[in-house]
């Protein structure tokens, strides 16, 4: 009877460890897991010291612009570009293809719907 209580008392005492370690790992992993997410940091640091933040910020842009100044293209004297004559075809086209272009496209949308309806007859 001596030896179960003791034995009991040694298993209390251990499973006493155990929940204590437990709670010790847990807590660990949780502060651990709160230093190493960086955007949890980055929000801490910006609302801690925000000025400086944003004056770094402004203080790179401007270093940025020193370092990597935008390349100015050579001034070229405005030329206008020469005419081309188009021909008489030319003028006919650029008059007759305006003209055309609903024809040709009732033409086209005609033939396609015409081979549509070939196709959904022959697969009935």
């Amino acid at each position: 009877m001596a030896q179960d209580t003791q034995l009991s008392e040694k298993i209390a005492k251990l499973i006493a460890e155990s929940e204590l370690s437990r709670s010790q790992i847990s807590a660990s992993y949780w502060k651990a897991k709160r230093l190493v997410d960086f955007p949890i940091q980055l929000r801490k640091s910006f609302e801690k010291s925000s000025n400086k933040w944003i004056a770094g910020s402004v203080l790179a842009g401007i270093g940025t612009t020193f370092l990597f100044p935008k390349k100015r293209a050579k001034s070229l004297e405005f030329t206008p570009a020469k005419k081309h004559s188009v021909g008489l075809v030319g003028a006919a086209a650029s008059f007759l293809f305006p003209l055309l272009k609903p024809i040709i496209k009732d033409y086209a949308l005609k033939l396609v719907t015409d081979s549509l309806k070939r196709k959904s007859s022959n697969v009935k």
